[in-house]
C-alpha cells in the first residue's frame, strides 16, 4: 500500500533541481585532478549531493503505508459475519497491552500500556454500536455481579491467549463464565503487543539507512459465551510504537474491525 503526498512530490522536485545544478555538465566538466589535490570545496559539494541524493531515497520511503492489514483466523467469508441478532449484548473486556523488547523479547513496563488499553476499548465499542449492536459495552459498565467483575478480570489478563488462532480452552471457560441466563452474550477479547526496536538511521559517511525496528501487532475476537465459539477474528500490524490519538492508531483499529459484516447488512446488500 502507497500513499503519495503533494508535499512529497514537491520535495522529491526540489532537491532533483538542486542536484542538477550543483552537477557539472559535460561541457563545463573540470579536468581530472590528482586525490592530494582535491580542495575542501569539492569535499563539500561531495557532501552536498550525497545529503540531496540520501534526502530522496528517505522521502520515498516515507511514501510507504506504515499499517498492514492482518488476515482473518478462518479463510472463508462466512467467518467475518457475524450471525448475531442485534440485541445481543456485547461485553468487551478490558484490552490486553503487552510491550516488550524487539530483540530480547523481555517485557517492558511502560506508562503508555494503560492509555492505550483505554483507547481501544473505546473504539471497539463505537465500531460495533456502528454496525447496529447498541448492547456493546465495557465491562466496567456492564452491571456485571461481583463474581462476574472477578471472572472478566481474569479473562482481560488472558487476552493473548483469547485472541489466536485457537483460543485457549481455560481461557474460554472464563468467557463462558460470563453469561447470561435467558440473554444471548458475546465477549470481545483485544489483544495489542508492541515490540520496541531501534529507530531508523542514516549515516552520512557511508549513507547506510536501516528501518525502524518497532511493530505492534493489535488482535481481536468475538467469542460466544454460552458455546465458546469464535464468531469473528480479525488482526492488523502497525510498523511503529502506536501513540493514542495518532492517525495511524486511528486508521489500524477502523481496519481492524472493519471486516465486521452483520446478518442485518447483508440482508440489505441483497435487496
Amino acid at each position: 500500500m502507497h500513499m503519495t503526498t503533494a508535499s512529497t512530490e514537491e520535495t522529491r522536485s526540489g532537491a532533483l533541481s538542486t542536484l542538477a545544478r550543483l552537477t557539472p555538465t559535460s561541457d563545463s566538466q573540470p579536468r581530472p585532478r590528482p586525490h592530494a589535490d582535491r580542495t575542501p570545496t569539492s569535499y563539500a559539494l561531495n557532501e552536498v549531493i550525497l545529503g540531496l541524493l540520501t534526502a530522496l531515497v528517505l522521502t520515498g520511503c516515507a511514501t510507504t503505508s506504515t499499517i498492514v492489514q492482518g488476515i482473518p483466523a478462518a479463510n472463508d467469508n462466512a467467518a467475518q459475519t457475524v450471525h448475531i441478532h442485534g440485541s445481543t449484548r456485547i461485553l468487551a473486556l478490558t484490552a490486553k497491552v503487552l510491550e516488550e523488547d524487539a530483540l530480547t523479547e523481555a517485557q517492558i513496563s511502560s506508562d503508555r500500556t494503560l492509555p492505550l488499553a483505554k483507547a481501544m476499548d473505546e473504539q471497539a465499542i463505537l465500531a460495533f454500536r456502528a454496525n447496529g449492536f447498541e448492547q456493546a459495552s465495557s465491562v466496567d459498565r456492564a452491571g456485571l455481579s461481583d463474581n462476574q467483575k472477578s471472572v472478566a478480570q481474569r479473562a482481560s489478563a488472558s487476552a493473548n491467549r483469547l485472541t489466536r488462532a485457537h483460543p485457549d480452552p481455560a481461557a474460554l471457560q472464563l468467557v463462558r463464565e460470563l453469561g447470561t441466563p435467558g440473554q444471548p452474550v458475546v465477549v470481545l477479547a483485544q489483544f495489542l503487543r508492541v515490540k520496541r526496536g531501534p529507530s531508523g538511521t542514516w549515516d552520512p559517511n557511508s549513507g547506510a539507512i536501516t528501518s525502524n525496528g518497532s511493530s505492534s501487532q493489535f488482535r481481536a475476537t468475538l467469542l460466544d459465551c454460552q458455546t465458546g465459539r469464535v464468531l469473528w477474528q480479525n488482526s492488523v500490524e502497525l510498523r511503529k510504537v502506536p501513540v493514542v490519538d495518532s492517525g495511524d492508531f486511528k486508521k489500524a483499529m477502523s481496519l481492524l474491525y472493519s471486516t465486521i459484516i452483520t446478518a442485518q447488512q447483508i440482508t440489505s446488500d441483497t435487496l
